[in-house]
């Protein structure tokens, strides 16, 4: 029951078994910069689920060459990079900062990749860059990609190689996510998410049939981009990892 407190009225209850604690450095930037980013991007969102059965298959069958090739274990995140850079060219927009500078509102598109890939680390959340995406070839992104990753959770990034992103992918489903709604860091225009990865039943001409079937989730910054976007560029996505050129891989 409340405690009452003078003239009758209720009260907070007082707690003495609790623990404060005060947040570091990294996690009071991320507090700050993820506030702002929600008070200020009217976000909108949408989800496609992908069928990740053969790039599946082909990082069973092929690992050992793969990991040869790019000192990196087959993993289907790395496949999404790459299938992110590809939708990238034909939607261009979302490769996009949204700036407010003396009374007007702009896009900036740019013609360069810098990919912005969360990395869950014992420090917090970090968002290491690679630079130059858009012309690395899939070994060379994949190696660019571990090493960061590696870096990141070492605490070893340089100021660098954590500023300047152009565009957000975020990998939840490593740690098991399933679904998520994710915040657009500020000026970005948009983030995309792979989500675990889940043997469930499917429908391939019009038989039943076991796939490993994921979803993708995007936020968007409605002032720049629609709903129809959205869809676009996940039905892109969708697509090309469908239909993925493992050619590529091996090239």
């Amino acid at each position: 029951m409340d405690a009452k407190g003078a003239g009758g009225e209720t009260s907070s209850p007082q707690y003495s078994d609790y623990e404060e604690i005060v947040l570091s450095p990294i996690r009071l930037r991320i507090a700050t910069k993820m506030a702002e980013s929600k008070r200020e991007i009217p976000h909108a969102a949408s989800s496609v689920d992908v069928d990740f059965t053969e790039i599946w298959n082909y990082g069973l069958k092929h690992g050992e060459a793969f990991s040869k090739k790019t000192g990196s274990e087959a993993t289907p995140f790395y496949f999404f990079l790459y299938a992110v850079r590809e939708a990238l060219k034909k939607f261009p927009l979302f490769n996009s900062h949204y700036l407010e500078e003396g009374g007007k509102a702009k896009v900036r598109r740019f013609k360069v990749l810098h990919l912005g890939i969360a990395v869950a680390t014992p420090q917090g959340l970090m968002n290491p860059v690679l630079h130059g995406a858009e012309a690395l070839s899939f070994s060379s992104l994949v190696r660019g990609a571990s090493e960061l990753g590696k870096k990141a959770r070492e605490g070893r990034l340089s100021v660098e190689e954590l500023t300047g992103a152009t565009f957000a992918v975020n990998n939840p489903g490593a740690l098991g996510g399933a679904r998520c709604y994710q915040i657009i860091p500020a000026p970005r225009v948009a983030i995309v998410a792979l989500n675990r990865i889940y043997s469930r039943p499917w429908v391939v001409e019009e038989a039943i049939v076991p796939r490993r079937i994921a979803a993708l989730d995007l936020s968007f910054d409605h002032r720049v981009l629609d709903g129809a976007d959205g869809i676009q560029f996940l039905e892109a996505l969708k697509s090309f990892l469908e239909h993925f050129p493992f050619e590529v891989v091996e090239s």
